[in-house]
């Protein structure tokens, strides 16, 4: 018995095509054949903006420094473990490499 990345037990070995695609792939990289998209990775709070079609990433846990850009440049956001931050809850946003960020 062999087990996937869900947890799931099946009978004999998997096949390629039944493992599953990881999300950030899918978003940075949905063609295999072509290179993947241009990003900046970054780690913070994610909040709303003032500005409709904008949201924010707060950089510290004081949330007085952030950045903000535009919902449409957003390529795949996760949430980072809470292990990584000491218990807080946090997103990992990758951004199109060409939009402007405030």
């Amino acid at each position: 018995m062999v087990s996937d990345n869900s947890g799931r037990a099946s009978d004999g070995p998997m096949q390629k095509n039944d493992w599953p695609q990881d999300p950030i792939v899918s978003h940075l990289r949905p063609d295999p054949e072509e290179p993947p998209k241009a990003a900046n990775v970054l780690n913070g709070f994610l909040g709303n903006s003032d500005r409709p079609g904008f949201q924010r990433l707060y950089l510290t846990r004081d949330l007085d420094y952030f950045v903000e850009f535009r919902v449409e440049d957003v390529l795949h956001l996760a949430p980072i473990p809470e292990a990584e931050l000491l218990g807080d809850k946090a997103t990992r946003i990758s951004l199109r490499r060409d939009a402007t960020v405030e």
